[in-house]
């Protein structure tokens, strides 16, 4: 069990190592309509619905239940948030009987992590983090907007189209047309399952190969964003092509939160050719109130955590 706690601990820095377009319109878009493409103009207005998708608050504070599934190992924890917004998450974790077993602190330009259970810390920045999980953009606004159900990696800069699929909006980047190619990405390419997962490659081919190979930036991800009706992201789906890795977030239960709209459910799976990697949150509250304390000493006996 305490070899599972340490798996977890690392694990957890790792993976927490894993945004008006028009103000004040109705939206236009309808479900109803049982299109399977939205025009051009209706995916601008999706993108910016999700762009502008974003929490106003100074502190937020919350209790979850972790439930971690790695390497067939499970282990459950409760995990006390602290956030405020765009400048500290600061992270409790603990075990059976209220013992805290691990602690992490992270700033916009700093990381610090304490295993209380052998009594090792990291302190530094984004860089090593960002080298492990092979994802540049890894970094605290990440990690915040993950939390929140506010969507990762959302760039102006991409080409996106928009869709209708069952009783979401999919709103989806265009990559390269190698690389799509490359991945046998049809043009009438659907979301149905399991055609979300077959992005991971058993073996690369030499198409495949050299077109990851000039590392094109927006070639490295393939990205999918499910929407509702109101607006509220409950899923994405980011294929990391060159590491040839799946990153599933679900959202759930959305709950207003003073004037936050919060998902109380959160699943993260991140899949490769070889391993299956799980995390659910469930948070059984939320408060906007300044807390009491984020304090993050580290003993004097600890030592530096050694990669």
């Amino acid at each position: 069990m305490i070899k599972n706690l340490l798996a977890f601990g690392r694990i957890l820095y790792i993976s927490v190592g894993f945004l008006v377009f028009i103000t004040g319109c109705k939206p236009t878009l309808d479900l109803a309509q049982k299109k399977p493409k939205l025009q051009a103009k209706e995916a601008r207005l999706l993108y910016h619905k999700l762009g502008e998708k974003s929490d106003h608050f100074d502190w937020l504070s919350g209790k979850a239940e972790i439930k971690s599934l790695f390497k067939g190992n499970e282990l459950e924890l409760t995990a006390n948030v602290r956030m405020r917004k765009d400048s500290l998450l600061w992270i409790s974790l603990k075990y059976v009987l209220g013992i805290e077993v691990a602690r992490v602190n992270l700033t916009a330009d700093s990381v610090m992590f304490m295993n209380m259970l052998d009594k090792t810390y990291y302190f530094g920045d984004y860089d090593y983090l960002q080298n492990l999980l092979k994802i540049e953009e890894g970094d605290f606004c990440f990690i915040q907007n993950l939390l929140l159900g506010q969507p990762v990696l959302l760039d102006e800069n991409e080409r996106w189209i928009g869709e209708i699929d069952s009783s979401f909006y999919v709103l989806k980047n265009v990559p390269g047309k190698k690389l799509r190619k490359a991945l046998g990405i049809t043009k009438d390419e659907d979301f149905d399952q399991p055609a979300d997962s077959l992005y991971i490659y058993e073996t690369m081919n030499r198409k495949l190969e050299r077109v990851i190979k000039k590392h094109k930036e927006n070639d490295r991800f393939l990205k999918r964003y499910f929407v509702d009706e109101n607006f509220n992201l409950v899923k994405v789906l980011l294929t990391d092509v060159p590491n040839n890795r799946l990153l599933e977030i679900s959202y759930g239960n959305f709950i207003p939160v003073d004037s936050l709209l919060l998902p109380h459910q959160i699943s993260v799976n991140i899949s490769d050719i070889s391993q299956h990697t799980r995390f659910e949150m469930s948070f059984t509250r939320y408060k906007t109130e300044t807390p009491p304390s984020v304090s993050f000493k580290i003993p004097e006996k600890y030592v530096p955590f050694k990669p």
